[in-house]
């Protein structure tokens, strides 16, 4: 492996091992990728925002000092 000092070092060449993905049962099925994506129905999705809105009334002042932040960094 070449070090910064050698006059032939090139930061941009790709790394000389590949990388592997885990596997043998590492990820839960409902984690796992699926190529065409699923269905769920629309009780999940009401669960879901049901859980946001949780989240929001936790810390409501976090919340929307997040979203004035944010307004202001994109103006």
């Amino acid at each position: 492996m070449e070090t910064p000092n050698e006059k032939k070092f090139n930061p941009y060449r790709p790394p000389e091992t590949t990388a592997t993905a885990l596997t043998g049962g590492t990820q839960n099925a409902a984690a796992a990728y699926i190529p065409d994506g699923r269905t769920v129905t629309a009780g999940e999705g009401l669960e879901w925002l049901t859980a946001a809105w949780r989240l929001f009334v936790a810390a409501p002042v976090m919340w929307i000092v997040m979203v004035v932040l944010y307004a202001v960094f994109m103006l």
